[in-house]
């Protein structure tokens, strides 16, 4: 059975699940879930230009294809530093 991941309260606006990647135990963290691969796309973008890496996951049924929810994930080690420069993008 698949690790399903462990969800955690970051800030009062973010809620993050830690998830293995393919056998990357706790490396990567969700940090935000986009409505859509735009909205995430645009989001990995600004993310990137700040010097963070970033993966794309889909996280919605796929027969929604780019409607699809996506989570936008960070290595564990920045995930601080990422929310605050997404909450800063976002307003909040």
């Amino acid at each position: 059975m698949a690790d399903e991941g462990v969800w955690e309260t970051r800030s009062k606006s973010v809620l993050t699940l830690k998830v293995p990647l393919k056998g990357l135990e706790d490396i990567w963290t969700v940090i935000y879930v986009a409505p859509n691969r735009v909205a995430a796309e645009t989001l990995k973008t600004l993310l990137t230009r700040e010097g963070f890496l970033v993966q794309l996951k889909a996280g919605g049924p796929f027969h929604l294809g780019d409607q699809a929810p996506v989570e936008v994930l960070v290595p564990a080690s920045e995930v601080e530093e990422a929310t605050e420069v997404l909450a800063g993008s976002l307003g909040k």
